[in-house]
């Protein structure tokens, strides 16, 4: 049944269903399109990130607001631009400056309360209580959705009790907004927390948050059909893989090289369901030889080089992802060594962040000679490889640290979907340290889907590519 609680784009049909709103191609795409397009309700970075508030790029210089001196631009036009935003955070960082130095959690989800209900006093004003279609349709065709309030009203809420993080965030918060009672502070944060998405730059680290409605109609599935993509405070919806007309949209609620139980625990917590699809349910099967050997990674990743010839198949397994994850290549180590190569890793983190870089070194590599003994695609070993492999590339050790990449890569190509970002930007770093012509390639063409044609990772490439 169709539904117009928000704008339909031109590839996206709203319905209604067993599981509320969700969203359907209107017609058959190919991977990379872009299908619609949402601007923030409202965003917030993170304080480690030296960005304009408001247009989210990283600059060089940066200019403080002149009334908090705490919130950064690029320039006045996009200090403007936020103004919608920012105007009750800005009078409670200059009247309360302790709310600066709060505790890093309460202090953010205070920030994206205060600029809702700034935006949202902005908006009633305005008489926009409905989403429209805004500016001009894009070179792809899209326009950008603007939210309405009518539309988060009737988004879903986090089925659990609140943190009691939270609940001092709806404790801090409600004494600065007490001028309208009607205005649910804990209402609101459970909608925040249900469909509130992590800002990501190009690299994949999230350096915000934001507030998109149009873009949460999605529902969630760990095999999804689409990913996000940011393109300054906007969210854009992207296809994947190719998607057949009437074909359900979904994109991943949560981090897809975890375990099915890890996963299942995320939405049960967060979202209130268990997801069901076909990766969930064992169905999505990966072909591994039946005698893993020393060249395992080198075999899988030549195994799923599309650009590449392949040989004669040795025999080969079927297995779930689980099963790859869980069982293969190696013993079952115990829970005494799982648990010891846990600790090692937590050293290594906190060595990090005092700066002692030979400690680091030193308790990366126990752990991944702990996690070797097992699995040889586990999460545990991808987790301490990845940590590993920045050490390597800092410290110049190119050979050491292309067998690393190899094997994180390896990882990545069976828990992911094929197009995922995580795998062509890690394609890049291993084509840089193997200078494999067939590795860019492969890389380009994944970025090409994640990024677009025009980001200037994939136009990188294009670059290195002519002159080779």
């Amino acid at each position: 049944m169709t539904n117009s609680t928000c704008v339909e784009a031109n590839v996206i049909q709203i319905e209604t269903g067993e599981w509320g709103l969700h969203a359907r191609a209107r017609r058959q795409v190919k991977a990379g399109t872009v299908l619609t397009r949402n601007s923030a309700l409202c965003h917030i970075l993170n304080d480690s990130n030296q960005r304009c508030e408001s247009c989210l790029g990283s600059f060089e210089k940066l200019y403080r607001c002149s009334s908090c001196h705490v919130i950064q631009y690029c320039g006045r036009d996009c200090q403007k631009r936020d103004f919608c935003q920012h105007k009750l955070e800005c009078k409670v960082m200059s009247k309360e400056p302790r709310y600066v130095d709060s505790a890093m959690e309460v202090k953010q989800e205070i920030r994206l309360i205060l600029r809702f209900f700034a935006m949202r006093s902005f908006l009633l004003r305005k008489e926009k209580n409905l989403c429209c279609c805004v500016g001009e349709f894009g070179e792809d065709g899209v326009g950008t959705i603007a939210c309405g309030l009518d539309h988060l009203g009737s988004m879903a809420q986090v089925p659990i009790r609140l943190s009691q993080t939270c609940a001092r965030t709806v404790e801090i918060s409600a004494k600065w907004i007490s001028s309208e009672p009607s205005f649910d502070v804990e209402k609101t944060l459970r909608t925040f927390q249900a469909n509130n998405f992590g800002i990501l730059d190009a690299l994949h680290n999230t350096i915000g948050q934001g507030v998109y409605p149009h873009a949460a109609i999605l529902n969630h599935s760990c095999d999804p059909s689409c990913i996000l993509r940011f393109v300054k405070s906007d969210i854009e919806i992207v296809a994947l893989r190719d998607i057949t007309k009437g074909e359900e949209l979904t994109h991943s609620y949560v981090d897809l090289v975890n375990h099915t139980i890890t996963r299942h625990q995320h939405l049960s917590q967060l979202h209130g369901f268990v997801c069901s699809c076909k990766r969930c349910q064992g169905e999505i099967k990966i072909s591994l030889p039946r005698h893993p050997t020393d060249d395992l990674y080198k075999w899988v990743v030549s195994d799923r080089n599309p650009l590449e010839n392949k040989p004669i198949k040795e025999p080969l397994y079927l297995l779930d992802i689980d099963e790859a994850m869980v069982y293969y290549g190696g013993n079952e180590l115990s829970s005494s060594m799982i648990e010891e190569g846990r600790q090692l890793l937590q050293n290594a983190r906190a060595y990090i962040g005092d700066d002692n870089f030979e400690a680091e070194k030193q308790a990366l590599t126990q752990a991944i000679r702990i996690f070797e003994d097992g699995p040889q695609l586990s999460l545990n070993l991808y987790e301490a490889r990845c940590l590993y492999l920045s050490v390597l590339l800092l410290s110049g050790k190119e050979i050491e640290a292309r067998h690393q990449c190899l094997a994180i890569m390896s990882f990545l190509l069976v828990v992911l979907p094929e197009n995922h970002p995580l795998i062509g930007l890690q394609l890049y770093t291993l084509a840089d340290l193997t200078a494999d012509i067939s590795i860019y390639q492969w890389s380009r063409k994944i970025l090409r889907v994640s990024h677009g044609n025009n980001h200037e990772l994939v136009r990188s490439l294009d670059e290195r590519l002519k002159v080779s």
